[in-house]
Protein backbone atom coordinates (compact mmCIF):
# COMPACT_ATOMS: atom_id res chain seq x y z
CA UNK A 1 0.00 0.00 0.00
CA UNK A 2 2.17 2.75 -1.38
CA UNK A 3 0.75 6.35 -1.46
CA UNK A 4 2.52 9.36 -2.95
CA UNK A 5 2.44 12.13 -0.55
CA UNK A 6 4.22 15.62 -0.91
CA UNK A 7 7.33 17.42 1.55
CA UNK A 8 4.39 20.14 2.16
CA UNK A 9 3.67 18.08 5.06
CA UNK A 10 7.32 18.97 6.13
CA UNK A 11 7.59 22.65 4.81
CA UNK A 12 4.35 24.11 6.26
CA UNK A 13 4.35 27.04 3.58
CA UNK A 14 1.49 29.54 4.36
CA UNK A 15 -1.51 29.39 1.34
CA UNK A 16 -1.16 25.63 0.97
CA UNK A 17 -3.25 24.34 4.06
CA UNK A 18 -5.84 22.72 2.16
CA UNK A 19 -2.80 20.82 0.02
CA UNK A 20 -0.60 20.24 3.32
CA UNK A 21 -3.62 18.52 5.29
CA UNK A 22 -4.56 16.49 2.65
CA UNK A 23 -1.23 15.41 2.32
CA UNK A 24 -0.44 14.71 6.20
CA UNK A 25 -3.42 12.38 6.31
CA UNK A 26 -1.82 10.15 4.11
CA UNK A 27 1.24 10.07 5.98
CA UNK A 28 -1.03 9.34 9.11
CA UNK A 29 -3.01 6.65 7.45
CA UNK A 30 0.36 4.76 6.58
CA UNK A 31 1.62 5.25 10.18
CA UNK A 32 -1.95 4.17 11.27
CA UNK A 33 -2.02 0.99 8.95
CA UNK A 34 1.63 0.33 10.08
CA UNK A 35 -0.01 0.49 13.87
CA UNK A 36 -2.05 -2.03 12.69
CA UNK A 37 0.09 -4.39 11.17
CA UNK A 38 -1.35 -3.57 7.55
CA UNK A 39 1.44 -2.67 5.02
CA UNK A 40 1.55 1.15 3.88
CA UNK A 41 4.35 3.29 3.26
CA UNK A 42 3.59 7.47 2.19
CA UNK A 43 6.46 9.06 0.15
CA UNK A 44 6.69 12.39 0.45
CA UNK A 45 8.14 13.53 -2.52
CA UNK A 46 10.04 16.30 -3.69
CA UNK A 47 9.55 18.26 -6.54
CA UNK A 48 9.95 16.36 -9.45
CA UNK A 49 11.64 18.94 -12.20
CA UNK A 50 9.99 17.30 -15.80
CA UNK A 51 6.96 16.69 -14.62
CA UNK A 52 4.25 17.26 -11.42
CA UNK A 53 1.99 20.18 -9.87
CA UNK A 54 5.84 22.33 -9.65
CA UNK A 55 6.62 21.50 -12.84
CA UNK A 56 2.89 22.93 -14.34
CA UNK A 57 2.83 25.85 -11.81
CA UNK A 58 6.33 26.96 -12.34
CA UNK A 59 7.67 25.99 -8.81
CA UNK A 60 10.66 23.70 -9.42
CA UNK A 61 13.19 25.85 -7.13
CA UNK A 62 16.52 24.42 -7.18
CA UNK A 63 17.23 26.83 -3.95
CA UNK A 64 14.62 25.11 -2.01
CA UNK A 65 15.71 23.14 1.55
CA UNK A 66 14.22 19.77 -0.15
CA UNK A 67 16.28 19.04 -3.64
CA UNK A 68 13.69 18.86 -7.12
CA UNK A 69 14.72 15.46 -8.93
CA UNK A 70 14.73 14.13 -11.82
CA UNK A 71 11.80 11.52 -13.18
CA UNK A 72 14.99 8.64 -14.09
CA UNK A 73 15.85 9.17 -9.88
CA UNK A 74 12.51 9.28 -8.76
CA UNK A 75 11.68 6.34 -10.69
CA UNK A 76 14.94 4.26 -9.18
CA UNK A 77 13.76 5.57 -5.91
CA UNK A 78 10.40 4.26 -6.23
CA UNK A 79 11.54 0.98 -7.08
CA UNK A 80 13.73 0.33 -4.31
CA UNK A 81 11.16 1.45 -1.93
CA UNK A 82 8.81 -1.27 -3.55
CA UNK A 83 11.55 -3.65 -3.20
CA UNK A 84 12.46 -2.59 0.85
CA UNK A 85 9.25 -1.04 2.08
CA UNK A 86 8.58 -3.41 4.60
CA UNK A 87 12.14 -2.73 6.21
CA UNK A 88 11.03 1.10 6.07
CA UNK A 89 9.37 3.77 7.98
CA UNK A 90 5.74 4.29 7.24
CA UNK A 91 6.88 7.99 6.24
CA UNK A 92 9.84 8.46 4.37
CA UNK A 93 10.79 11.50 2.12
CA UNK A 94 13.01 9.98 -1.02
CA UNK A 95 14.83 12.98 -1.77
CA UNK A 96 17.98 15.09 -0.63
CA UNK A 97 18.34 17.88 1.49
CA UNK A 98 20.28 20.60 0.94
CA UNK A 99 23.07 20.95 3.21
CA UNK A 100 23.53 24.70 3.35
CA UNK A 101 24.24 27.72 6.56
CA UNK A 102 21.13 29.12 4.76
CA UNK A 103 19.22 25.81 5.31
CA UNK A 104 20.41 24.77 8.66
CA UNK A 105 18.10 27.81 10.05
CA UNK A 106 14.83 26.47 7.90
CA UNK A 107 15.83 23.23 9.59
CA UNK A 108 15.61 24.90 12.91
CA UNK A 109 12.63 26.80 12.34
CA UNK A 110 10.91 23.90 10.85
CA UNK A 111 11.67 22.01 14.03
CA UNK A 112 10.87 24.66 16.38
CA UNK A 113 6.94 25.03 14.78
CA UNK A 114 6.72 21.26 14.55
CA UNK A 115 7.62 21.28 18.47
CA UNK A 116 5.34 24.03 19.24
CA UNK A 117 2.29 21.63 17.64
CA UNK A 118 3.33 18.81 20.13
Amino acid sequence: FIQFSSISSLSLNAGQTDYTAANMFLDTLAEYRRQTGLPAISLQWPAWRETGIAKRMGAVNENELYLPINTEEALGLLDRVMCKHTELPPVLMPGRMRQSPENTRQRQRLSEGLAATK
